[in-house]
């Protein structure tokens, strides 16, 4: 889920954790590790405690801040305020005017205090199925793992030896360089979809993979009345819907550096995704249709991905 900045909104005291201390050789530094699962669409989800009660949280690469539902802050009887700035834009345009304070968080081990959080609107994809968002304002401050073969979730404190956190395999791996807005702290890098570069944003937020037909037709020359195209039917979408229209190309291969998923299930629109295009820095937004497949290491400070096989160990 990617929510657009209008203005940029420092919240107080967004997070504030504790884990152990940092080690001091090159060994890695594990500060909390959970088991992960997924909702209705395919998000990971991870277990907390918000104010004493446990709830699921949706792991969202593609947000920028944390967040609560509305339907947490009437069960929790969550303190709740309008924002006193201009309210952030959610990617399909609902705006989150409020924030609300949570007393006490947990995940695993490590716990904040006195947390104030966005609230995503109840009508939001998906919001009754968590109890909201871990955005990259926390996991910035870590390293993080997606161990989607073995379930679970890990937050490291920041590598202290650069290129040493690949531990779960002595197979070959990806080491991709990333790029971390500055703006959004958003995940992008080079893959290569069938041999050609391609721009992506990474988002585990997201259950597919997307890029606007235009951005296919440019650099794969793929023509709407292509014989290989399968329309995707959707029983819910309007015709305003962004998914009306969409179509599935069968795409041999997209490899992040040597590891490569094959057959990608990649969703082409009719160009109404927002910030996907052929100029942009996303060309196509890398979605949990595609990372599952995956183990993904994300250093933030390094600004290095590292990437294998799902099941690799």
């Amino acid at each position: 889920m990617r929510i657009l900045p209008l203005i940029v909104l420092c919240v107080a005291a967004l997070l504030a954790m504790h884990g152990t201390s940092v080690a001091a050789d090159c060994s890695l530094n594990e500060l909390a590790k959970v088991p992960l699962t997924y909702d209705q669409s395919g998000g990971p989800l991870v277990p907390v405690t918000i104010d004493g009660t446990p709830k699921s949280m949706l792991v969202d690469t593609g947000s920028i801040f944390s967040s609560v539902t509305e339907q947490t802050v009437d069960a929790l009887h969550l303190k709740e305020e309008p924002l006193a700035t201009p309210a952030f834009r959610l990617a399909d345009g609902k705006t989150m005017d409020d924030a609300a304070r949570l007393s006490d968080f947990m995940i695993g081990h490590m716990r904040a205090r006195d947390w104030t959080l966005l609230v995503i609107p109840r009508t939001e994809p998906g919001a009754s199925n968590w109890a909201g968002t871990i955005g990259p304002d926390v996991m910035t401050n870590y390293d993080v793992e997606f161990d989607f073969g073995g379930r679970t979730f890990s937050l490291f404190s920041h590598a202290p030896c650069p290129g040493n956190v690949v531990y779960w395999t002595k197979d070959p791996y990806a080491a991709i360089p990333i790029e971390i807005g500055n703006d959004d702290t958003h995940i992008r890098l080079t893959a290569m979809l069938d041999g050609k570069p391609v721009h992506v944003l990474i988002d585990t937020g997201t259950s597919t993979t997307a890029m606007n037909f235009s951005t296919a037709r440019a650099l794969f020359g793929i023509a709407p009345n292509d014989p290989s195209l399968v329309k995707l039917l959707c029983f819910t979408c309007g015709d305003n819907s962004p998914q009306y229209g969409a179509v599935r190309y069968p795409f041999k291969t997209l490899s992040f550096g040597g590891v490569t998923v094959h057959d990608p299930r990649i969703n082409l629109y009719p160009d109404t995704l927002k910030g996907l295009g052929t100029d942009e820095r996303n060309q196509m937004l890398v979605g949990m249709s595609i990372l599952h497949e995956l183990h993904l290491y994300i250093a933030y400070r390094e600004k290095m991905l590292y990437v294998t096989g799902a099941n690799a160990h």
